[in-house]
């Protein structure tokens, strides 16, 4: 990505961190001041100008709004004319309050979200096995010793059993 990016939910270190290129000035927005964003509010209301940023990201974030269609709507409002709203979301996943989990979407779910918007991918990512993993893993630490053989098993996209999805939406 490039030019100004508003990731949504980004306020703690995550994985992603490193991806970001130099062409992108990326701007941290969380509804926690704790994990010290750049811009602390919410999603549903973003305090963005309409068509002000080139592209948003929210990664794990959907599922913890209250009105993720709001949010949806607040993403398509601040994007450029074909900026891109890229993000992902859980479908086969424990509860997870941060600081509550409202959702889990279906690829139609997220189609349905994400209506506003001229083109839209859907994703699916993992498979039966990764999400049973996913779910037996996180009731046991002992498990999680064999996060990287499972994890690997689970790996293969499997879209009537996927284990979350990732969506790319253009404005």
């Amino acid at each position: 990505m490039s030019g100004l990016v508003l990731d949504v939910g980004g306020g703690r270190r995550a994985d992603h961190d490193a991806a970001w290129g130099p062409n992108a000035h990326r701007i941290r927005l969380d509804i926690s001041a704790s994990h010290r964003p750049d811009v602390c509010a919410d999603a549903q209301s973003l305090p963005i100008a309409d068509g002000s940023v080139d592209a948003i990201t929210m990664f794990e974030v959907l599922e913890h709004i209250a009105d993720p269609f709001a949010a949806a709507r607040e993403a398509h409002r601040a994007l450029v004319e074909g900026g891109t709203f890229l993000g992902s979301a859980p479908f086969v996943w424990p509860i997870h309050g941060d600081p509550f989990d409202y959702f889990r979407f279906s690829a139609d779910g997220l189609r349905s979200l994400l209506a506003p918007f001229a083109d839209v991918r859907v994703r699916p990512l993992g498979n039966a096995l990764g999400a049973a993993w996913v779910l037996i893993a996180s009731r046991s630490r002992a498990a999680r010793t064999l996060n990287p053989v499972f994890r690997g098993l689970g790996s293969r996209p499997d879209e009537r059993c996927p284990q979350a999805y990732i969506f790319i939406a253009t404005k």
